[in-house]
C-alpha cells in the first residue's frame, strides 16, 4: 500500500523477468518522474553505466526502488523525498533503445515485480 506510479501513465515497454529484473515504463524524455513512495535519496549515480543516469531510494523497512536510464537528475543524495518530489526526468541513457523508465523494486535485497504493486 501507499504505492504510485513514478511517471503519469502506466504503459510496459518491457515486462518483468528472470532476466530483466524490473518494467521499463513508456515515456518521453523530460516526461516527470515521482518517488513511488517517500524516502530518502541512497545512490545517485551520473555516470555511463549500464543503468545510465540512475538513482535507488530507500523507503524504510527493507523496501526500495532505483529509477534508470534518466535524462536528468533532480534529487540528491541523501535528500529526503516525499511523493510529490521530483526525483528526475525520463531519458536514454545508459544501455537505453529509447526514452523510457526502467524501475526496480527490492525487498530486503530482492527484486519484485513493480506490476504486483502498481496494478
Amino acid at each position: 500500500s501507499g504505492i504510485q506510479s513514478p511517471v503519469f501513465h502506466i504503459k510496459v515497454n518491457q515486462a518483468y523477468k528472470f532476466y530483466h529484473r524490473g518494467v521499463d515504463l513508456d515515456g518521453d524524455i523530460g516526461d516527470p518522474i515521482r518517488p513511488v513512495s517517500s524516502g530518502k535519496v541512497e545512490i545517485v549515480n551520473e555516470g555511463r553505466s549500464a543503468y545510465g543516469k540512475h538513482m535507488v531510494v530507500d523507503h524504510g523497512s527493507g523496501f526500495k526502488s532505483l529509477y534508470a536510464h534518466l535524462s536528468k537528475v533532480e534529487a540528491r543524495q541523501g535528500q529526503r523525498v516525499e511523493r510529490d518530489s521530483m526525483l528526475g526526468e525520463v531519458g536514454s541513457t545508459g544501455l537505453s533503445s529509447g526514452p523510457h523508465l526502467h524501475l526496480e523494486l527490492w525487498v530486503n535485497g530482492e527484486t519484485v515485480n513493480p506490476m504486483l504493486y502498481l496494478r
